[in-house]
């Protein structure tokens, strides 16, 4: 029985022991000690109740109290055993610096590998510190960032005089591009190249100023570490952004694949339907005047079934940065071309309805001219006074058009005038005079005799409308304009008055035509 009772108290024993070392050597999250920026060691465990970074902040004051002579003396390493815990001692001279218990070394390392570790890097830090108070290394340091700064200035002073220069060039190139779908390209590639070019320009001044940072902090023994830091960096970056431009040449070369043959059949495409449109090329399904519309539906669904067909082989397309901003652009694309497309759509109903063609004379609204350019966005119509009007291909959809340059093949181009003259004047006669006036108009054919109807008989006058066929419907504002002036011409040698009366009261007698004064020159009997 007192056997038992000796073997219970030993293991009570035992159990309160190792909860008092559980509590003084408490395995934590793991704190770098960092001194003059170069990492010395790494402390692990809670010790006498102070936690890891209270133990960095004690070693910290230790080494900070350390004066010269003794930064000169060796690092010493001493093996102890504490409470039963094994651990090492690290001294300079006979100063302790700091302890570096067991549980603190990382798993897989032995104590006495890393407190020698720990040791050659108190040695350097020391060495450092010692340099670092000696004014020569100072001035040689100095004299060499002064350097660096130098030719980085000069570095900067050329990148930016030749971007000055680029720019210049980029100005004044003035390359021939074909529209597309109604656009100048050209514009668009020079601001293309300009970025280009502004992005260039960041990139080697970031590089420069990014390389002269890390050459002056090399001078100072204090900062050499954030140097080492920074060069790190930049290897590990352009290591990074090579491997990724090897990792990304089989999907650009599939991409480069699928843009040459793409470029290839869209050759071939448009030259089938340039041949249509010129005429070389005749087809039962296809108008020529619906051939270049088709040519760029054609080549636009080429080009996108391509990009659709290359958007896995892009790099970096199926990271969720990617996808984000395709996202992003597509929900930019749906709220904001809602009305490009209403006009895309207009562009083809113009196109496709024959309503129009470049060089037609229309009138849209109060708008008159030749249609110069027909686009999927707008239409341009160069007026007789020589401007342009863009008109947006919605407004051709929602309002009636006048096309003066489709008529019938067998009536010919028409123009047609109105003229109101009073009761007192026989109509006989005024058909003839307006006859007369249009035999007289260069432009008219002659070939055809011009008619004139009555159109309306109105509360004080009768209205006249004089029709004739012109020779060319492109001289159709002249003709009419030539016309106006040999109508007025006419009128004015017989004597008869174009100026219609309004009457206010009932006149004394009755407005008719005189007896026998039916067909007054140079109207017929009849």
């Amino acid at each position: 029985m007192l056997r038992w009772l000796i073997l219970l108290a030993l293991v009570a024993s035992g159990w309160a022991v190792e909860a008092q070392l559980a509590q003084d050597f408490e395995p934590v999250e793991p704190t770098q000690v960092v001194l003059w920026n170069r990492p010395v060691a790494e402390l692990r465990l809670v010790v006498d109740g102070l936690e890891p970074a209270q133990r960095v902040e004690r070693i910290r004051r230790r080494v900070d109290a350390l004066s010269e002579l003794q930064l000169e003396q060796p690092v010493v390493i001493h093996r102890a055993t504490v409470d039963g815990i094994g651990g090492n001692l690290i001294y300079v001279g006979s100063e302790l610096v700091m302890a570096l218990a067991d549980g603190d070394v990382a798993p897989g390392l032995e104590p006495e590998t890393a407190a020698k570790q720990v040791a050659g890097n108190l040695r350097r830090l020391f060495d450092a510190r010692l340099a670092q108070r000696r004014p020569q290394v100072l001035a040689v340091g100095l004299a060499w960032s002064a350097g660096a700064s130098v030719l980085l200035a000069i570095a900067c002073w050329l990148v930016l005089r030749t971007r000055r220069g680029l720019r210049q060039r980029i100005d004044a190139l003035a390359p021939s591009l074909p529209r597309m779908a109604g656009i100048d390209p050209v514009p668009a590639l020079r601001g293309a190249l300009r970025l280009g070019l502004q992005a260039c320009v960041l990139v080697v001044l970031g590089f420069a100023v990014y390389a002269w940072l890390a050459f002056v902090l090399a001078q100072f023994p204090y900062s050499q570490p954030l140097a080492d830091v920074l060069g790190n960096h930049l290897l590990a970056f352009g290591h990074f952004v090579l491997g990724g431009i090897l990792r990304s040449l089989p999907g650009l070369g599939m991409v480069a694949v699928i843009i040459v043959l793409t470029r290839i059949a869209a050759r071939a495409v448009n030259s089938f339907f340039a041949g249509v449109e010129d005429g070389t090329l005749q087809v039962t399904w296809m108008e020529p005047e619906t051939a270049k519309a088709t040519r760029r539906i054609a080549d636009i669904v080429l080009w996108l079934f391509a990009l659709t067909v290359a958007y896995p082989y892009i790099p970096g397309s199926s990271s969720d940065a990617f996808k984000g901003v395709s996202v992003f652009a597509g929900l930019l694309l749906t709220l904001g071309s809602a009305g490009m497309v209403n006009q895309m759509m207009s562009g083809l109903v113009v196109v496709y309805s024959r309503m129009m063609k470049p060089g037609d004379m229309v009138k849209v609204g109060d708008v008159s001219g030749q249609v110069t350019e027909l686009g999927f966005l707008s239409t341009k119509v160069r007026t007789p006074t020589g401007h342009e009007v863009t008109l947006p291909n919605a407004i051709l959809t929602g309002t009636s058009v006048s096309n003066f340059s489709r008529f019938d093949p067998k009536a010919g181009p028409v123009i047609a005038t109105a003229v109101t003259i009073g009761y007192d004047t026989p109509w006989r006669q005024v058909h003839a005079l307006l006859e007369l006036a249009a035999s007289r108009t260069p432009g008219i054919d002659r070939s055809a005799p011009p008619s004139v109807i009555q159109t309306a008989l109105s509360d004080f006058y009768p209205e006249y409308q004089l029709r004739c066929r012109i020779e060319r419907v492109e001289d159709r504002l002249q003709v009419l304009s030539d016309l106006h002036a040999r109508i007025q011409d006419a009128f004015n040698e017989f004597g008869v008055q174009i100026m219609s009366p309004h009457f206010n009261s009932q006149p004394s007698q009755n407005i008719l035509v005189p007896p026998g004064k039916e067909s007054p020159p140079p109207a017929r009997a009849g």
